[in-house]
């Protein structure tokens, strides 16, 4: 697989940067548009946790809705 550097911009204003391992590619129906699955290999501990809280939380928002 092939490997990319990663910046992701979180709603609290946090950026963090990773680098991952690219471990699927699907195409979305708007051109050009893309859904990539990845594994992250390198991230900085506090970058970890930020990124667990806002899945955590997004996780947690998405069950509320459903409920």
């Amino acid at each position: 697989g092939s490997f990319m550097n990663m910046k992701m911009k979180f709603p609290n204003g946090k950026d963090i940067r990773a680098k991952a391992k690219i471990l699927r590619v699907e195409s979305l129906s708007v051109k050009g548009k893309y859904l990539v699955g990845v594994e992250f290999v390198t991230m900085e501990a506090e970058n970890r946790d930020v990124l667990r809280k806002f899945i955590f939380n997004r996780s947690r928002d998405q069950y509320r809705k459903v409920r």
